[in-house]
C-alpha cells in the first residue's frame, strides 16, 4: 500500500516538476536571456521516515549571488506564482483566485504571467478571480468589478469587456 502511493507521488511528482520548469523559464526569459531562469526539483523518497523530501533549486536570470543565497522579492514571486501555475495545470481546479499576488513584480513580469495564465485558463477551462490594486491591468480581463468607498457608503460597479 504504501510502495504503491510512493510509486503514484512519484509519477506525479515528475510530471509537475517538468510543467515548474517549463513555466519557470517561460516567467523569467528576458530579451537579453531568452533561455530564462533554471528551476531543479528533486524528491528524495522516505527510508525510515515518515515523510520524503524536496529539495529546490533555483538559477534566476540575474545570476547575482547574494550572501545569504536568498532569492529577491521579484525572483521569489515568480517561483511561487510558477509552483501555483504548475500545481492548478496539473490538478484543473474549476475556481483560482488570486489575491493580491502582483505586488512585486515589474510591468513586463506581469505581462509574462497574464499571458501565461490566460492561455492556459483558455486550454484547462479556469474560472478566475484576480484581485489587484493595479489598475493598469484591465485590459487582461473580461469582466471587472469595481469596489470603492464614498462618502461612508461602499459602492460596487460591474464592467464586461
Amino acid at each position: 500500500m504504501i510502495e504503491e502511493k510512493e510509486k503514484k507521488f512519484g509519477i506525479y511528482f515528475q510530471d509537475w516538476s517538468k510543467i515548474v520548469r517549463i513555466i519557470y523559464k517561460n516567467l523569467t526569459a528576458t530579451f537579453t536571456n531568452p533561455l530564462g531562469g533554471s528551476i531543479f526539483l528533486e524528491y528524495i523518497s522516505p527510508h525510515l521516515k515518515k515523510k520524503g523530501e524536496v529539495v529546490i533549486s533555483i538559477f534566476p536570470v540575474s545570476n547575482i549571488l547574494k550572501n545569504n543565497g536568498q532569492l529577491s522579492q521579484t525572483e521569489h514571486s515568480l517561483f511561487v506564482i510558477t509552483l501555483f501555475i504548475a500545481f492548478n495545470y496539473i490538478n484543473a481546479p474549476s475556481l483560482i483566485i488570486l489575491d493580491d499576488f502582483d505586488t512585486h513584480l515589474s510591468p513586463s513580469n506581469l505581462e509574462k504571467f497574464f499571458w501565461l495564465f490566460k492561455k492556459l485558463e483558455k486550454k484547462k477551462k479556469w474560472t478566475s478571480i484576480i484581485i489587484t490594486k493595479n489598475s493598469y491591468l484591465v485590459f487582461y480581463f473580461t469582466h471587472l468589478l469595481e469596489i470603492y468607498k464614498q462618502w461612508n457608503v461602499s459602492k460596487v460597479h460591474l464592467f464586461k469587456y
